[in-house]
């Protein structure tokens, strides 16, 4: 029997040991794909089977789609993994055991835990170094930070990162003024290098496709808000919103036109050789549906207005915003692309009117006042020249797609475009079920207190008794010692939760990252 148990002790080391070797056999490798950046192909340490097995775990999950590196210090790293564009923190697994011991070296480019003060309090969070960070490294004294894995491609977008503006924000330091969401990081089969992925989809002509619809989240000096585009509404100027967005393109550019009552315009790069590239990339025209219009809070691509055909064509880069409605736009060639979400407008609104309208434009339509920028400082001169000239341009940071949607988000609507009832899908007559047997259960409940109550109506019940004998609803009575309460104190006072605090404010080298 002794012989017997240990044949079985030793196959199941070997299964552990198998087990946490086996899944990076060969070099596993994941892609972080980083919105308007570009790849990362991380090589993921063998030697490391519970860090690397947990970092997975989250990957597998799809845990990291979508969240941003919310900490960047430059000449440090780049931390990401726990947080929303928001700053809301999302859940994690248990923490794991610190194998910084077992790890790579803290050197320029490799991924490591970002943990509490705690060595063993890693959950989901990570970073990159972007120097050699040998004071992280396990030592006698010091539990380190587990390293387990090395930017193999892709490191031209840490270091992007890492040179992002950075800003208090929610209580956060170091947060990017432009959001850097991880779109995406998911295993691979070979550890390739992106350059050589294929183009994204395009239609016969080259041209990317956008989806149904999608969200995007700009953030502009007074404010944040949302846009939904509809493909459906102008597909030629929809896919060209999209690529422009997942480029970058509208980053770090100025809002040069904004007129009370009129518009606010925007959409030439900061950058005048970029914003000459796609000067003459005109978009195919769309048909005008009878249904969107110009009203206030629609995105609509600038175009000029052609006297001999009474039609705007020729779009490129150039949108604005209706700040009221103005249906006339639509017959000229205009059409809608989007609409600002929600109360999204009361940030429009705020957008530095004070220059007025451009001065190349002052007769067209009479508007004042009439000192903003003219087009030889917007297309030639870029943001340098606005910066210089015009100061007070409200910036937009980014605009960056949050969402998308295979097909249109399902709003219902009780009426029909007729005005009578809609026709319930069986989706709405499930929901009617499960509502009425809700509220059978909760009759039933009631009725039977009720009964109950008929019963003893002077509440003559049990009560439980008074010489401290165990409550079976608490587990003890007031007699009893403080020990097994719901909450734990540190030495300080500080009462302990599940929200790792310094998991977040990763100090400098010495202390927490």
């Amino acid at each position: 029997p002794n012989a017997m148990r240990l044949l079985g002790f030793a196959a199941s080391a070997f299964g552990i040991a198998a087990y946490g070797v086996g899944f990076a056999a060969g070099g596993t490798c994941v892609r972080m794909e980083v919105r308007s950046k570009g790849v990362v192909v991380i090589e993921l340490e063998e030697e490391m089977p519970i860090t690397t097995q947990n970092f997975l775990d989250y990957v597998d999950a799809g845990y990291y789609d979508g969240l941003i590196f919310h900490r960047v210090i430059s000449g440090f790293m780049v931390q990401g993994g726990g947080f929303s564009p928001n700053m809301h923190q999302k859940g994690t697994n248990d923490p794991i055991q610190n194998e910084a011991q077992h790890g790579l070296s803290n050197k320029k480019g490799t991924i490591a835990m970002a943990r509490t003060s705690a060595p063993n309090s890693a959950t989901s969070q990570f970073f990159i170094n972007t120097v050699d960070n040998g004071d992280l490294d396990y030592s006698g004294a010091n539990p380190g930070y587990a390293a387990f894995g090395k930017v193999l491609y892709g490191y031209n977008v840490v270091r992007s990162i890492e040179h992002e503006k950075t800003h208090s924000y929610k209580g956060f330091v170091d947060v990017p003024q432009t959001p850097q969401v991880i779109d995406a990081v998911y295993r691979t089969d070979t550890c390739a290098d992106p350059a050589n992925d294929p183009p994204p989809a395009s239609d016969d002509h080259g041209a990317v496709v956008a989806p149904d619809s999608f969200v995007v989240a700009v953030n502009t000096s007074v404010g944040s808000f949302e846009v939904e585009a509809t493909r459906s509404w102008a597909p030629h100027g929809v896919d060209r919103f999209y690529e422009l967005c997942i480029l970058g393109y509208y980053n770090d550019t100025r809002v040069y036109r904004m007129v009370d009552t009129w518009v606010a315009q925007f959409g030439v790069s900061g950058a005048p050789v970029v914003a000459a590239e796609w000067a003459d990339r005109h978009i195919s025209d769309d048909p005008i549906r009878a249904d969107v219009h110009n009203d206030e809070g629609y995105l609509t691509f600038s175009a000029a207005y052609n006297d001999k055909t009474g039609v705007a064509t020729n779009r490129t880069t150039e949108l604005f915003i209706n700040l009221e409605d103005h249906q006339e736009l639509d017959p000229l060639g205009f059409p809608p692309i989007g609409v600002v979400r929600g109360e999204g407008m009361a940030v429009v609104h705020r957008f530095f009117a004070g220059y007025g309208e451009m001065k190349d434009t002052c007769d067209l339509h009479g508007f004042t006042p009439c000192e903003g920028p003219n087009n030889t400082c917007v297309y030639d001169g870029g943001n340098p020249c606005l910066d210089h000239q015009f100061p007070n341009l409200t910036r937009i940071y980014s605009i960056s797609v949050v969402e998308e949607y295979a097909h249109q988000p399902f709003y219902w609507d009780p009426l029909s475009a007729n005005g009578s009832l809609a026709a319930f899908t069986g989706r709405d007559l499930l929901l009617v079920f499960c509502s009425l047997v809700l509220f059978a259960l909760v009759a039933m409940c009631l009725a039977r207190l009720h009964s109950q109550y008929r019963r003893n109506p002077k509440g003559k019940y049990t009560a439980f008794p008074a010489n401290g004998s165990a409550n079976p609803m608490h587990g003890s009575t007031e007699s009893d010692s403080d020990e097994g309460a719901l909450t734990d104190s540190d030495d300080d006072g500080k009462e302990e939760g599940g929200f790792e605090l310094t998991d977040v404010h990763v100090d400098p080298p010495g202390d927490d990252v």
